[in-house]
């Protein structure tokens, strides 16, 4: 099971078996927790519903029943809560992103930028901090 393959607070991204059902956008996702389906139905995730619809995508010998395997609860950059069923997860495609903060000087942008920027930044899974006009 992939609960032993990350902590809560790790950053992480991966593919999924269910791509065409639930895109392949996991990417930078801080995870949460990993909990069974109850713990998942109580944090608002369908885990039945879902489970139903993603099996026939699973890799052969999947468990057959949305309570047999554990949820793990991810947040993305929107602050938004994911839960992905631990079996749904290609679990050669998990990277484990370390983290630091950067600081980027862009020349001749104002005030005017500051929404593009943050777009473009949150765009590619980015958590973006402050961003500030400074004279030159």
């Amino acid at each position: 099971m992939l609960g032993t393959l990350f902590n809560i607070g790790d950053t992480i991204s991966f593919s999924v078996y269910p791509a065409v059902i639930l895109g392949n956008n996991f990417k930078n996702l801080k995870v949460e927790g990993v909990v069974p389906a109850r713990l998942a139905v109580a944090s608002g995730c369908d885990v039945y519903g879902m489970h139903a619809n993603v099996y026939p995508t699973l890799p052969t010998n999947s468990p057959n029943s949305a309570d047999k395997y554990n949820y793990v609860l991810l947040r993305n950059v929107n602050d938004e809560l994911i839960c992905v069923g631990e079996v749904w997860i290609n679990q050669s495609t998990v990277v484990r992103t370390t983290t630091t903060n950067l600081e980027v000087t862009i020349l001749g942008a104002g005030a005017a930028h500051i929404a593009l920027v943050r777009e473009a930044l949150q765009a590619q899974g980015l958590d973006v901090g402050t961003i500030e006009v400074k004279a030159p």
